[in-house]
């Protein structure tokens, strides 16, 4: 593939397309409390949630798997 201009302008952009991103993505960070989430969410509440909703699931599967039974037990013969 034949590219028309210099390599070397090329290089030039390519390299300082690079140094670019590079400056730009190293800026500062905000100083979060390490229980925050990114969000600004509290860890623990983020979590009691998550647990809330898999005892929930849990607890309807189990009931489906409780009707499953209850349905093959009193399947006619």
């Amino acid at each position: 593939m034949i590219l028309p201009g210099s390599p070397i302008l090329y290089l030039i952009v390519v390299v300082g397309v690079f140094v670019y991103f590079a400056f730009k993505g190293g800026g500062r960070k905000k100083e979060t409390s390490p229980t925050k989430m990114r969000n600004g969410e509290e860890f623990k509440d983020w979590y009691m949630k998550l647990c809330e909703q898999n005892r929930k699931r849990n607890e309807e599967r189990l009931e489906e798997i409780r009707y499953q039974k209850w349905l093959i037990s009193h399947q006619p013969e």
